[in-house]
């Protein structure tokens, strides 16, 4: 991955005169990098994963105990 400012020119990367597409975010150990070192993608991939958890804490909570809800 190439990391670069909004003023750099376009770098071509290349391996056995093969050129590497260029993507604007990869997960790398379980963080999403773009390619502009900004954390937006995984704040919005975090943030849409919980809440789905969210909506089902909410379901559970006049379903069982607290110590229950807590627990999971």
């Amino acid at each position: 991955m190439v990391f670069h400012s909004a003023k750099q020119a376009n770098i071509s990367v290349k391996l056995n005169a093969t050129p590497i597409a260029e993507v604007t975010n990869c997960q790398y150990l379980g963080l999403y990098i773009d390619d502009k070192l900004n954390w937006t993608y995984h704040i919005d991939y975090i943030y849409n994963k919980l809440l789905k958890f969210v909506g089902i804490f909410y379901k559970l909570r006049n379903k069982l105990p607290s110590v229950i809800v807590k627990a999971i």
